[in-house]
């Protein structure tokens, strides 16, 4: 979600130029469109984190098997906290409100029960950030391919996003 408010930030103030006809003279009218974006935050994860599973595709499997939400989700992410060369991944599940109104709000409306993934520390030693992006976004994108992903509340949502760099991972949309 970082970059989407850092995108929405760079747009609060949107100048919009019109040129109109006066009596033959050009006419320059300036409008200030204001933006507005409130995002829920999922907060860090606790501090003493043990995960109870020993992959992410087991961790992904428990969500999928959980309790699910008890409204309509339009959005699914996975997100990613850093901490003491730690890496947590967190699922949520977000709703857009105010869209097209200028004064957007996501609000976070699901949380499993298991909504941390403390991955192991082989899984992303000496990866950079992008590549270790690039391999979470990879295992998420096969855990879409299976039985246990296509048939669960997941697949209700619009999309399914890894919110650091704004991936689409799996969508409705795709063939």
């Amino acid at each position: 979600m970082h970059y989407r408010l850092l995108a929405f930030i760079s747009l609060l103030i949107i100048p919009a130029i019109t040129y109109g006809q006066n009596g033959g003279q050009q006419k320059k009218v300036v409008e200030e469109v204001t933006l507005s974006l409130e995002v829920d935050d999922p907060g860090p994860p606790p501090p003493n984190l043990v995960s109870k599973f020993s992959t992410m595709q087991a961790w992904l499997a428990n969500i999928c098997d959980g309790k699910k939400p008890r409204k309509a989700i339009t959005e699914y992410q996975i997100g990613l906290f850093f901490s003491d060369k730690r890496v947590t991944l967190f699922l949520n599940g977000t709703n857009t409100y105010g869209e097209g109104t200028g004064r957007q709000t996501i609000k976070i409306e699901f949380e499993p029960k298991e909504m941390y993934y403390l991955l192991p520390a082989k899984y992303s030693a000496k990866l950079n950030h992008n590549e270790l992006y690039k391999k979470i976004i990879t295992d998420i994108k096969r855990f879409c391919t299976t039985p246990k992903f296509r048939s669960s509340f997941l697949t209700k949502a619009d999309q399914l996003v890894f919110e650091p760099t704004g991936t689409t991972i799996w969508s409705k949309k795709q063939p």
